[in-house]
This record gives C-alpha cells, structure tokens and sequence, in this order.
C-alpha cells in the first residue's frame, strides 16, 4: 500500500508536525513511515526516539509494524532491528515509569516500585482511604462532615496535581471571577441568534392598545432593553420567565403577527427561563460561599494529610497507581537536570491519539519535548475521554505551539475505510454539529450496494407505552431489520479490499451510549436465531452471577444475614421457590432445635457492617412471627425434605469457612449445586458464565495475602460503596453480532453498524465537589433539612461541566457512525429526545429522513429461542408424552429451550430416584458402595435410596414381580405419529412391565402415557407402578391402556404441529420446576 500524498507530507516533513487525522485516514500507517523516515533519512536510532501510543495493545501494534518494515527495507541493519526491541515504544505510563525508575530520588518513589493497574488501584484505595480517613484530627470533622469529606477526598485524589492547585486559589478572587461570569452570561443571551430573531419580531410587530398580548409584548421588549443595556438583570429575567401568550384578539393584529409575536415571546421565555436555570447570569456570592470560605482551609489540611499518608503507604509498599505515575514523572522533570539528560538521550517524540491527553500529561509532555523534534496525530472529533479527563483543548494548544515555532501542520482527510457516500452522508450530518472542530472526510471507495447508507428509524407509541416496551420494540424491529439483511445476502466490502462479498452476523455491530442499555437487544437477536455477544461491560458487581455469589459470602461472614441466606436459597446455587420461603416464614418456631453455628470469627468495624442491616426490632415478613429468631435457625428447624441437601451443603459450607479461601468456598458451592451448569443452560449463557469466571477472578485479587472470606467481605462493601466500576470479561464475537458501547468500539470497525437507544436520557449525577485550577473549588452539600446547598463556585464549574459534557456527547456519536465501512443505521425508541434531537439538525442539513416502526402492542410476547419442533425434531424420551400432556408450555421449556428448571429440590429428588433404580439394577444395598455413584449426594439421601429399594424387596406387593421378572433396565424404542420415542423399562416379565417410582406423591394418572408406550413396544397388555415411597402398587387395565392409545396419538399429533400453548392449574403449577420463570404460571388465590 503506497502513501498519499497527504500522508507523505505528514511522514516525511522536515520537522515538527502535527497530524489532524480523520477516522479511518490510516494515521498508523503514516505513524510507521514517519518512524523509517527517521531510521532512513536522517539517522536517528531507535534508543533516541520514543514513541507513545494510547494503549499497550496499541503499542505492541506499532512495535510489530516498524519490526516488520525495518525487516523489509533495512535487512542488512540488524543492529536497528536490536535496537528497536530496546526503544520507547509503549504507552505514556509507560513513559512515566522509565522516568521514575531512571530517577527514582528526583521523583520520590522507591526505586523497585510495581504498578497497579487501574482496577487495583482502585482497590487498594478503597481498602487504604478508610484508615487514612481515621487519622485525621479530630478538628477537622467537627468543620467537615467525615460523610462529605469522604467523598470530596476519594475525588481530589484522582487528580492530586489539580486539586493541590484549585485548593490553593482559595476565594479572594470570586467577586472579580463573578462580576466577568455575569457579563458573559449576559453577552451570549444577547448574542443568541433566536434571542435577536425574536427581539426583532417583538419589536417589528405592534398590536392596539388594551390587547393582553399586546401588554405582553410591551414587558418583553422592556426586559429586553433592560438586560441588553446591563440593567436591572435579575428583575428583567423574572420579568421574560413569567410571560404568557393567553389572550390577543386576530383584529387587533396585522395579518399573521399574532403567532408570529406568540412564537417569539415563548423563545424568549424559554431562554430566560434556561439563563435562569443554569445560575450564570445572575452569580454573586451568597451564604453557601461564607460556607465554603469557612471549611476551605480545613479541606486542604485534610487533602494534605490524606495525600502524605498514602503516599507513605505506598513508597513503603514499593507500588505506584498510573495517576501516580503521572505525578512523580513530572516531579522528576522538574529538575534541571533530568530534563537536560532526557533531552541529551531523546531527540524525537511521536506521540498519537493526542486529543486524549489530560493537562498533567500535556505539561509532563511539554517538560519532556521543549527542544525536541515531535509529531503529534489527533482528531478533536473523537476526543471522547473527558470522564478520565482527557482535554481536547490540549491537542489545539500543542498544534498552535507547534505552527508558532516553524512545525508544518498536515489534515488526513482521505478515508480508507469507509466508502464515498457514506463519508459525505457523516460529513454533512456533522457539519453543522461540531463547529470549528469539523473536518471533511474524502473517499475513493465505491459503495457495495445501492443507497440509503444511512437509515433512522424510530418508534412511535401510545402514551400509555412506558420505556421498556418502546425499547422492546425497537430491539424487535432491529433484529427483523438484520434478519432482512442476512437473508437477503446484503453485499458488504471486505476489509482493506474492494471485492465484496455477503454479509454475516460478524460483520455487524450495536452501539449503545451505555452498557445497561445492551442486553435486550442480545436477546431479541437470540430470539430471531441471530447469533449475538455483549462483548464486555463495567459492571461486573451488578450482574446477576456477581450478586449471587456475593450473598453467598456474606452468608458465610454472618450466617445470621437474613437477606444474604434468602438471596443464596433463592439463586441457582438452590433454587428454592418464593412458595417454601413463605412456608418457612410462616412457620411458628418455640424452640431452636438446632445449635446454632459460631457467629463471626471476626468482628467487623462498627463502620463496616454488612449491607443491608437485619433489623431485629420489627417483624418482616421474612423473619416471620418470632424476629430474634434468625433465617438460618429457622432453616434448620423447619421439617422440610425439600431442605435437608441445602441445610447440609451449607453445613459444610459454614465448617470450611475458617479453613478455605473465599475462591476454593465458591468453587465448593458451585461444584455442590451444580451453579455453572444451571447458568449454562439459561438465556445468554456464554455472558453469565464470563460474568462468574469475572467474580470468581476478582475474588483471588481481593483475597491476595490474607485468604480470608472476612476481608474479601469488606473489601467487596467498599468497592460497592465506592461505585468501583468493575470491568466484565471481554467476549470473543466470532461469527456474531458484536453489542458493545461507542466508547469499547473506539478503534475497531464494521461493515454495519447500529447505533440504538438514541433518545435515552443522560443521568445527571452530580458529585459533591468540582475543583479547576483556574477557578479554584466549589462544593455541595445538604443543610440540616436536607435541601441541597451548592456554593456560586460549584454552579460555575457545573455549567462548565455541561458544556464540555455537551459537546462531548456529539462527538460520540461522531465515532459512533465513523465505525462503519458501508451502512450505518440510528435508531430510537422515541420519536423525540436525547441524542435524536442532537442529531436532527445534522440529518435535515443531509436530508436523512427519519422513518417510523409503529408499536405493536403483540410484538411485546417474544419468540421462542429456537423453531417449533414441528420444524425438524423427531425424537424423544417417552417420558416427554407425560410432560406435554401436564402443560405444552412446560414441554417446551424442558425438551425445546433445554432449561434445566428453578424448581425447590426436584434435581435431588430426581438423583435420589436415579439412585434408587442404580440399586435394584444391580442389587447394591451397601451405603458406600452406591454413594461412589453421585459422590456429591448427601449420605442421608443415598440412605434414602437405599431404604426404598429394600421396600421393593421386602413388600409382599411386590413379591411376584421380583421372582417373575424376566429381564431388567430394558431399551425400548416406539414409533408413531410421525416421531420416535424411547425409554428404559425397569422391570420386564412374561406378560407386564413394571416400573419403580420414589415420588412423594401417588398420581398414575401423570404416568399413564409413559407405561402405556412401554407396554405397546414390547407388545404387553398389564402395566405397574411400584410406588416405592409409599410401598404401594399400582395397576393399569388393558381398557385403561387402550384409552390412553387414543390420547396419545393426538398428543404426537400436537407436538409434531409445534403447539406449545400453556395449559396452566393449581395442580400442575405446584409441581413445575419452571414455574418462577413461566408468565402463565396459575395466580389464583
């Protein structure tokens, strides 16, 4: 591949250059030339260069290509090639590290420091601010609440260069800082260009004296004249937000001003209203500031003391987080002579993804590059890393800089990936959007198929429609809109190549703003058989997989968490239902007859107590008549055979609590319960069981050097309390749809890309303090009546917050449709709203029309998983005739969706029965000897077994089929209406077949079909049921077979038609292992 002429200029320019690079402008490819030309052309070694990329993998990527290139062009220099494995070329902590570890006086950290990464980083301190926390004198909590001052110092010192500077601009400057905001504020109201387009209207039109709107229009163009002339503010801005329209009379108007002059007086209502709102124009100090002066220096003591104390910990511990990294690298260079030796050694910097620089980096940086010759390549466009504080105005300032000492400035604007109509649809999109930051992409690639490459869809809805049925839609329509594609066999270009070829499920994406807003959209796709994965996630403590084994853990820390033990007896790891719950509840206990299990080894702190607290004081309807009587004495109290594997997994469970680290316990329960296998088997398997290899991953970090379930406890509150955001394990896409959010999808891209949930709304979670080091510090809290109080200077830096947060946002959805190589889709499950109405501008300015998916209210019952069986299966056990014939619905859950069921202790039932039958097989009437067959099984439920199948031996029912019993566990297999059944007869005589049953309850009715279908293979007129729980017998006539000949039939018939319809009652209801899980589920009282 030859360079363009615009990449050409960039790789080989005589100096300093900055690179604006568009998406997909192949920036990376111009970044290895600019290395060779380097190499070639002027001489530079490798160990004089230092190349910085934004990620590692990123850096590997580089790395591999200028190997690969030196190899090609300079084969008879292997000393380059040597040196190359040497050079600097890694990510800027990368770069900080070196630093710190060439100069570790000059940055104050110890010399053989390791790194944490950012997740343990954030564990660690959340484990360590606590105790820094206590340190504190006691002076300063009674100035500051430990509530906010937690909360304020866990923020400042992310940014500890910021926050050390905006704590040290203190107050003295507001009123000055204030009086300019005003101004401002003013001035752009002013400006606004539907401000002036309304004042004219109000001005140009003039109705009769005595009409309403008319003294309306007066008081507006009054309050108008007021703020423009910097009078009177405050009142004018009541004065415009209280107006009204009602009343004006058509005659006492020229034709046409009435809405003219109506239209104009909402717009300026509407923005003074706005002004109002955001508090700029109307900034002055008040009580909240007298506040915030009084507590400041107390702030700053706590900030300094905190800061020292972990820096301490830390030089102590030998580590370093990637914030420190920052800090004591840029310590370092302020020191003469590290710079000197640093500008000595390297003479060139290239350093890419400039536009996702924070201020501490740009002024390591600047320190770092002040003699030497640098490339910087960015794109504004895609500067969307503000929430790691990432600066767009850094590459501008480095760009401007650069141009001021003679450095060339080069755009790449040639796109090689996505095709030509495509990249003027986005441009024109985007144009009026992002102002001076736009920049128009140019392609020579020619569109695989025909026009419209980019399509919006929205769903329109009753009102009565909430949210989660409009998005239900839109997931619908999307994966109909997809399936359309996949099968129409769209064409779509191969990457880096113009053949074109059909498209498939991996060739597409789904972006989302969020990850939350992902998940439905995976299963609609799994519902039309279109393969889909949620790739990742940063939420792992909030899954379902994470919540389950965290309560388990507490329960284990405190067995006498209520809610931790119902969690647990309620997940897979048991699967209780709600209904034995409430019987144990309702149970009335005057005596424990259980000892009750050693509570904690290990007191909490009183300000670590497990979350939620069980009250004792008053009754729940979880603690049932008696609440100082706790969940896990009641278990065991209760006499339940349902409960007796639970109460003695958790038994043992409870014993290796001291002994095991909280790893092995869950590999303990898991490998008891059988939870990966229940998890493998529900919707979206593949992303829980990556969710639990997750939490079990985590665990092992968190209990590294201590091993203990208490400790893991605690630090797992505290990562909650702290809202750590987790990372979830990435998913490999394969051949499938990849779901992902636009800011995981940043660098990659796809033939297709969906960009969904357009118009959800943006969560406004304000934290309690803002810090700039420009206007110092502001802060919010609650008064004594819990009203928010926020100080002049919080207001500010908010209103900065949302505008940076604003412009942010349009340029997500830049990257978001700069993705795709040859369609891109938008959609909504509003048809007005958050990002939709971002974007509506742009996509009028580029005549995208906007199309309508009307709801649908029957599209909420979604499709079965996979087809009907009528579409190809046609085997089956005879036991599944028993099944469709108690609920279709049930059938299919069992034999189509292969749901394992949620059912109360039907898995042990069902091991003690297999036991049961294993020993009248083979005789065994040993304990031990047949425990070898299902080791995890308890010893009281193979004793079970045992004395069922000695009821088989010693009840004279029974007598006649042991002695005339022909052969045992016989196969047979069954053909009629259209399918194939077969099964295994347990007792098989001259003229009868028997088969052994250990249900709780006698019900030969539920069992007619399966004895009917092994009597008709073998060609038998009797059939039995031995009863083995009760030690009864059962016997069906040959009248009684016959008739059920007949209603198997026509129940073959109905399943190979595919009719699943639910047939739901008290009877079978109760017994379902599917019922916590079914929506036709019988609720009758």
């Amino acid at each position: 591949m030859s360079l363009s002429w615009q990449q050409q200029a960039a790789a080989y320019a005589p100096g300093s250059v900055a690179v604006t690079a568009g998406a997909g402008t192949g920036k990376t490819y111009m970044l290895v030339e600019r290395y060779l030309y380097y190499l070639q052309e002027r001489g530079v070694s490798p160990l004089s260069m230092v190349a910085v990329t934004f990620t590692d993998k990123a850096a590997r990527e580089l790395r591999s290509r200028v190997r690969t290139a030196v190899a090609q062009q300079l084969p008879d220099s292997p000393d380059i090639l040597a040196e190359l494995e040497a050079a600097q070329i890694g990510t800027i902590h990368a770069l900080a590290a070196w630093i710190c570890r060439q100069y570790p006086q000059e940055a104050g950290v110890a010399p053989d420091f390791t790194i944490l990464d950012d997740l343990e980083g954030e564990i660690w301190l959340a484990d360590r601010l606590q105790e820094a926390l206590a340190k504190l004198p006691e002076t300063i909590y009674q100035k500051v609440p430990y509530s906010l001052l937690s909360q304020v110092l866990e923020i400042l010192i992310a940014d500890p260069i910021s926050a050390q500077r905006s704590l040290a601009q203190g107050t003295e400057h507001c009123d000055r800082l204030f009086a300019e905001i005003r101004q401002d504020a003013v001035t752009q109201l002013c400006q606004n260009s539907d401000w002036q387009n309304s004042r004219s209207i109000l001005d140009r039109y003039i109705g009769k004296m005595g009409d309403k709107l008319e003294a309306y229009r007066q008081a507006a163009t009054l309050a108008i004249a007021d703020l423009e002339a910097g009078r009177n503010i405050n009142q004018a801005l009541e004065c415009l937000a209280k107006l009204t329209i009602r009343g004006g009379s058509q005659k006492n108007w020229e034709k046409g001003a009435i809405d003219a002059v109506k239209n104009a007086i909402v717009t300026v209502r509407n923005l003074a209203r706005q002004a109002l709102s955001a508090g700029l124009i109307t900034l002055e100090w008040g009580e909240a500031d007298d506040r915030l002066a009084s507590i400041l220096d107390a702030l700053s003591e706590a900030f300094d003391a905190v800061q020292t104390e972990l820096n301490r910990i830390k030089f102590r511990s030998r580590m370093l987080t990637f914030a420190d990294l920052e800090v004591r690298a840029l310590q370092a260079l302020q020191t003469e002579r590290v710079r000197a030796e640093c500008r000595d050694r390297y003479r060139v910097f290239l350093v890419d993804e400039f536009q996702d620089t924070n201020p501490v980096q740009a002024e390591f940086l600047e320190l770092l590059t002040e003699t030497s010759e640098l490339t910087i390549v960015g794109d504004g466009k895609q500067s969307i890393y503000g929430f790691r504080r990432a600066d767009v105005s850094v590459f501008d300032r480095f760009r401007d800089r650069l141009v001021s000492q003679g450095g060339k400035l080069v755009e790449l604007s040639l796109s090689f990936r996505t095709h030509q109509l495509l990249i003027d649809r986005i441009n024109r999109i985007f144009k009026p959007l992002l102002g001076t930051l736009h920049q128009d992409l140019e392609s020579s690639i020619e569109p695989p198929h025909p026009a419209p490459h980019v399509r919006v869809y929205t769903v329109q809805a009753p009102k009565e429609v909430n949210k989660p049925q409009r998005q239900l839609a839109e997931a619908q329509h999307i994966a109909r809109l997809l399936q359309e594609m996949l099968e129409r066999q769209t064409p779509v270009r191969e990457k880096h190549s113009p053949l074109s070829r059909s498209i498939a499920p991996g060739d597409i994406a789904i972006l989302a703003r969020t990850w939350d807003a992902l998940q439905i959209y995976s299963e609609a796709l799994e519902a039309a058989g279109i393969p889909a994965v949620v790739a990742g996630g940063d939420s792992l403590l909030t899954t379902r997989e994470a919540k389950d084994a965290i309560a388990f853990l507490r329960f284990l820390c405190d067995p006498s968490d209520d809610i931790a033990l119902v969690a647990v007896l309620r997940s897979p790891f048991f699967a209780i239902s709600d209904r034995i719950l409430f019987q144990i509840a309702q149970t009335q206990i005057s005596h424990i007859s259980h000892p009750t299990l050693p509570e904690r080894a290990k007191p909490l702190e009183s300000n670590q107590t497990l979350q939620p607290i069980n009250s004792r004081s008053k009754a729940s309807p979880l603690q049932g008549e008696n609440p100082q009587i706790t969940w896990w004495q009641r278990l065991q109290s209760v006499n339940l055979p349902e409960l007796a594997e639970t109460i003695e997994s958790l038994k043992e469970l409870l014993k290796e609590r001291y002994r095991e680290p909280p790893s092995r316990l869950l590999q303990k329960i898991d490998r008891a319960t059988g939870y990966t296998a229940t998890i493998a088997n529900l919707p979206n398997a593949e992303r829980r069981e990556a969710d639990w290899r997750g939490f079990r991953e985590l665990v092992r970090t968190l209990e590294a050097g201590t091993h203990d379930v208490f400790t893991v406890v605690r630090r797992l509150k505290r990562l909650i309390q702290s809202d750590v955001k987790i990372p979830r394990l990435p998913l490999d896409a394969k051949n499938a749809v990849s779901l992902m959010t636009v800011h995981a999808a940043k660098g990659l891209e796809w033939s297709m890309v969906v960009v969904a949930d357009l118009t959800r709304s943006t969560p406004n979670n304000s934290p309690p303090i803002y810090f700039d080091p420009e206007f110092g510090v502001g802060l919010k809290w609650e008064d004594e009546n819990g009203e928010p109080c926020k100080s002049s200077l919080y207001i500010l830096l908010d209103n900065l917050r949302k505008q940076r947060e604003e412009a942010e946002t349009l340029r997500v959805l830049y990257v978001a449709l700069t993705r795709a190589r040859d369609v891109a889709i938008l959609t909504a499950n509003d048809t007005k709203g958050g990002n939709l109405d971002r974007l509506r501008p742009g996509l009028e300015t580029a005549g995208i029309p906007i199309q309508i998916w009307e709801f649908d209210p029957k599209s909420q019952t979604p499709n079965t998983l996979l087809s009907p069986v009528g579409s190809g299966l046609s085997e089956l056990p005879i036991t599944a005739l028993s099944e469709y014939a108690a609920c279709p619905q049930r059938f299919e859950f069992h034999f189509i969706l292969g749901h394992p069921g949620l059912g109360e202790g039907g898995a042990i039932a069902k091991r003690v029965g297999t036991l049961t039958h294993k020993a009248l097989e083979l005789g065994i009437r040993d304990v031990k000897m047949l425990a070898s067959f299902d080791p995890e099984l308890t010893l009281v439920r193979v004793e079970q077994a045992i004395e069922f199948a000695e009821n088989f031996d010693r009840h004279p029912d029974f007598i006649s089929f042991r002695q005339g019993a022909i052969a045992k566990e016989k196969t047979v297999i069954l053909e009629f209406g259209g399918l194939t059944f077969n099964g295994v007869i347990d007792l098989v005589g001259k003229d009868w077949i028997l088969d052994y049953k250990t249900d709780t309850e006698i019900d030969p009715q539920h069992h007619r079909f399966q004895l009917w279908a092994y009597a008709e293979a073998i060609g038998v007129k009797n059939a039995h049921i031995a009863y083995l729980r009760h030690s009864q017998l059962y016997t069906f006539s040959p009248k009684e077979l016959t008739n059920t000949r007949q209603e198997a039939e026509k129940l073959a018939l109905q399943i190979g038609s595919g009719n699943y319809d639910p047939k739901p009652s008290v009877e079978v209801c109760k017994k379902c292992p599917y019922k916590e899980i079914c929506s036709s589920q019988f609720r009758g009282s």
